[in-house]
């Protein structure tokens, strides 16, 4: 991978995603959340593991 690819890429999606996850902590309510920017849906599924 070029240093290009990741400066312009991997780290400001890294920070995007740090901001995204500790607000949806705020914010969110629902287990499924719009990300308008990319035009997806993102899901969250909980299952306990182990006993």
């Amino acid at each position: 991978k070029s240093i290009t690819f990741a400066r312009n890429v991997d780290i400001p999606r890294a920070a995007y995603n740090f901001r995204f996850f500790a607000s949806s902590v705020l914010h969110h309510t629902t287990d499924c959340s719009q990300m308008d920017h990319m035009g997806c849906l993102n899901y969250t599924i909980r299952c306990p593991v182990g006993v």
